[in-house]
């Protein structure tokens, strides 16, 4: 508490004050040309494990390319430069993936990847080492022949469940299916569940 002048106690607490702007930090954590392709359709995670960003990415200059995952150091130590680009690998080698999203799996120290392949939906699950190279699992067919415009990936660490939605091209329709992620064998998402339609409006 204070004493105020009138010899009263008053309790302390917070007095939000206003910024009239935003401190420019756009001089550090600037990553540029981390690959020779030019990337798009980005997805970002944290990975505790190792420490690391990671993304994924579409890496070409058309509309349909390889898929990568690229490994990047952040740190408040590294100076002016806060991240540094560690490794890359592609998921998906020839150049018909589109639409990439991530999350993290704490539970196994995955990151799950849901893309498009062709006119497919497909999970993948990366690993990474302490030397910063990548691994992946078996690729998984979440849904085939759906066109799909948009894709989602979360993942329930209550469940263990890998859970994929995904917007059918040709329907115009949303849809979602769950899965189960694999640290043991793989690195597989597999035992996946009945496809279910979203309903998103009336």
């Amino acid at each position: 508490v204070i004493i105020k002048s009138n010899g009263k106690a008053e309790q302390v607490g917070l007095v939000p004050q206003p910024k009239s702007s935003c401190p420019d930090d756009r001089g550090s954590a600037e990553l540029s040309n981390v690959t020779s392709g030019a990337n798009s359709s980005y997805g970002l995670v944290w990975n505790p494990d190792r420490n690391r960003m990671i993304l994924s990415s579409r890496a070409a200059h058309n509309s349909d390319s390889a898929g990568r995952t690229t490994s990047i150091e952040y740190s408040t130590t590294l100076g002016t430069d806060t991240a540094t680009h560690k490794s890359v690998s592609n998921f998906v080698g020839s150049s018909t993936s589109k639409n990439t999203s991530i999350a993290y799996d704490p539970d196994t120290d995955q990151t799950i990847i849901a893309y498009r392949l062709n006119s497919d939906v497909y999970v993948s699950l990366m690993s990474l080492d302490s030397s910063d190279n990548i691994t992946y699992g078996n690729r998984s067919a979440v849904a085939t022949s759906v066109n799909p415009d948009n894709i989602r990936v979360v993942y329930d660490t209550n469940s263990n469940r890998v859970i994929i939605i995904w917007r059918n091209g040709g329907d115009n329709k949303m849809y979602a299916r769950a899965g189960i992620a694999n640290a043991t064998t793989n690195g597989d998402v597999g035992s996946f569940g009945t496809t279910i339609a979203i309903e998103t409006h009336t």
